[in-house]
């Protein structure tokens, strides 16, 4: 038999290979002799329409057969999903994290405002469903709305799907009962009929679900006794990624493989670094025996891989160590983790983000953004949470809110009115690198009308109407305390606001009620905290003229009355600044005209004179040696 030799120099290349489908064909070549043309089209189009990912060759296997969402041949690998992101959850505490956070972001808060368009209803209709949601949903009676959605979101996420069933409790009341993804078809899930799909029956002619076989899982994680639900009383919550999908599929199913190597590789790493640090060396002799006497040997119970007992050597301080010519030792430097597996490492959590579509910094370690990058992380991670909160709310809290609403209207436990589903959820606020700027920018946007407080205090997580009447009470307070205060001390009702307050851009808080006999300590106070607060007396912004209240008191042009300003209406107003009636009122003053922007307001000559005033208060009604500084 002949033997063929092959050319080293030759390249065996797939008929499917770009260069090969450039080649002509032999039918190119009939055709080319009579058409040219259309011959180098043939040849150009089987080049230009071809996809490089579809063909097959030696280094990359062919696809498998084209299967549907709910193919038969997917339901063992939809248990073992189940099962080992319910692994990794359990014995990894990065995936863990994952999994948690996520779901306190989107549902660590959750409040159903109702909207009803009849403002007496709305607190009644929310009284009745903060009742229902925390004291009487869960048929278990262990978890509120909260929780019930938390346990929903992280199983959708682990096993692919959850569903809570309606059932009726001993009081003849609405609850749901959680039936776990695993439950739902069991491990029985191989049907000839079309219309049973792991688990759901649906409709052939249009696509609707009509129940779902659940069965009971054993302690022993046997599936007995099933049962048909219809599908009117199953909340089924996933996640279709197609049109023809009745199950969900957990989203860490493409990074699986990604997600078990981080863990091993850590547990590698670990185990590594241990055994580095543990041994101080390894010593070599030509008889694999110890340097010394057999009895310094450490006696434990480690073999090595045959079997045999491990030989060490324990080392004492101060020992000197004697070795033949032909022994050594190797001290073991541990260089674990070193910066490239680090490196690798980051890129593996990295592909576990995109699974779920969350940035690293959110993921895993913010620290390492910052500026711009860190909130582009922030407000990705935010469009994810929001994607997820309509989700269940569509498939789940919706739903439940709407039946409870229907059963309180029947049993007469609230009134009917047309818009008794309207309403709003609100959940945690945003995530924000930057609270402080973010809340200053969204005050600049209610002041400019481009906000409404609504929409504000909705996207901080709380109730609009609640928060303002609690404003309100305050501000209704705090002037009852002032006119008793004014006509107690005998002073303008004005100075008594001003003194009982701190102004903020929400309201009033912060009282401060410097008595008239104080310490010097306390006096030094005072003055610190009156200079701030009532220097907006000199202010045409943030006058009180407009209370009133204050008009019992003052008039336009004399905002305090009829007493001594120290400006007696320089400005174009007209209106006379700064009143020198009180020790408070000429602190103020003296702390005020020596702000730049606002003595910026006034000529060197005016401002000269208005100092020239307070100094003379000062001097009459605090100290004759005047201000410090004058």
């Amino acid at each position: 038999m002949p033997i063929r030799y092959r050319d080293p120099t030759h390249i065996e290349r797939s008929p499917l290979d770009p260069l090969e489908m450039s080649k002509p064909t032999k039918l190119d070549l009939a055709i080319g002799r009579y058409f040219p043309k259309f011959a180098a089209a043939r040849i150009r189009a089987r080049r230009e329409f071809s996809y490089e990912a579809s063909r097959s060759d030696r280094f990359r296997n062919s696809a498998t057969t084209m299967q549907g969402p709910e193919d038969y041949r997917a339901f063992p690998e939809r248990l073992q999903l189940i099962r080992q992101v319910r692994d990794l959850e359990q014995n990894f505490g990065l995936f863990q994290s994952i999994i948690d956070k996520l779901s306190m972001y989107a549902f660590g808060r959750i409040k159903y405002r109702p909207q009803t368009g009849e403002s007496e209803l709305n607190p009644l209709y929310g009284s009745y469903l903060v009742d229902r949601f925390d004291n009487s949903l869960d048929q278990s009676g262990r978890f509120g709305i909260e929780h019930l959605t938390q346990i929903a979101f992280k199983s959708m996420l682990r096993d692919g799907d959850f569903g809570y069933q309606w059932q009726r409790g001993a009081d003849a009341l609405l609850k749901v009962a959680g039936i776990e993804g695993d439950r739902i078809g069991g491990i029985y899930m191989i049907s000839a009929s079309d219309d049973y799909l792991q688990g759901v029956t649906i409709d052939l002619a249009t696509g609707r679900p009509l129940s779902f076989r659940v069965y009971w899982r054993t302690k022993a994680n046997v599936y007995v006794n099933p049962v048909e639900i219809p599908a009117l009383q199953m909340l089924h919550i996933f996640d279709p990624r197609r049109v023809n999908q009745y199950r969900g599929i957990t989203p860490f199913a493409p990074i699986l493989t990604e997600a078990r190597d981080v863990k091993e590789i850590m547990d590698y790493c670990r185990i590594g670094t241990k055994f580095e640090n543990l041994h101080a060396a390894i010593g070599y002799t030509p008889h694999g025996g110890p340097f010394q006497d057999p009895t310094q040997f450490v006696t434990n119970d480690d073999t090595d891989v045959n079997g045999q007992p491990l030989k060490e050597q324990a080392l004492n301080p101060g020992m000197i160590q004697w070795a033949g010519s032909n022994d050594k030792y190797e001290f073991i430097k541990s260089e674990r983790p070193a910066g490239t597996f680090q490196t690798y490492l980051d890129t593996l959590i990295r592909l576990i983000g995109l699974a779920l579509n969350l940035p690293y910094g959110f993921l895993y370690d913010l620290s390492k953004l910052g500026g711009p990058n860190a909130r582009m992380d922030a407000q990705q991670a935010h469009r994810v949470i929001e994607y997820y909160q309509r989700l269940l709310q569509r498939q789940f809290l919706d739903r439940v809110k709407n039946a409870l609403l229907i059963e309180g209207i029947g049993n007469g436990d609230i009134p009917y009115t047309p818009g008794w589903d309207s309403g709003v959820w609100q959940f945690a606020p945003a995530i924000s690198i930057d609270a402080g700027r973010d809340s200053a920018s969204a005050i600049k946007e209610v002041q400019a009308g481009m906000l409404t407080l609504d929409s504000w205090f909705g996207e901080t997580g709380q109730d609009a109407s609640a928060e303002m009447q609690i404003m309100a009470q305050e501000s209704d307070q705090i002037v009852s305390m002032a006119k008793a205060m004014a006509q107690k001390q005998d002073i303008p009702f004005e100075t008594a606001l001003t003194m009982l307050t701190v102004r903020t851009p929400n309201g009033f808080v912060a009282p401060a009620m410097p008595g008239p006999a104080q310490a010097p300590s306390q006096a030094a106070a005072a003055d610190a905290a009156a200079a701030d607060a009532l220097a907006s007396a000199g202010d045409p912004s943030t006058q009180m003229d407009s209370d009133a209240s204050t008009h019992e008191f003052a008039s336009d042009k004399k905002p305090y009355g009829d007493v001594k300003y120290a400006d007696p209406g320089y400005q174009e107003d007209k209106k006379k600044r700064y009143p020198l009636d009180t020790e408070a009122h000429i602190r103020a003053a003296w702390n005020y005209i020596h702000k730049p922007h606002n003595a910026a307001q006034y000529s060197p000559s005016q401002v000269s004179n208005i100092k020239g005033h307070i100094v003379s208060a000062w001097k009459s009604k605090i100290d004759p040696k005047g201000p410090p500084s004058a």
